[in-house]
């Protein structure tokens, strides 16, 4: 079980991991993370990487 916040940052075409399984799995803890869906994007994040730091820096709030 999460106990402590996370940030999940999931592509929804991820071809290693089960984009569903996944979300559905994100939602069963006492403490939900923060949980963003990239639509289209694979495991990699190509041609995403951008969106990708974005969200990152604004989760933890930090300077990459």
């Amino acid at each position: 079980d999460i106990t402590i916040p996370s940030l999940i940052i999931q592509g929804s075409n991820d071809e290693i991991i089960d984009a569903n399984t996944t979300r559905h799995w994100a939602f069963t803890h006492t403490v939900t993370p923060d949980f963003y869906w990239l639509s289209g994007t694979s495991h990699f994040f190509h041609g995403r990487l951008n969106q990708l730091r974005q969200l990152i820096q604004s989760g933890w709030h930090i300077a990459i």
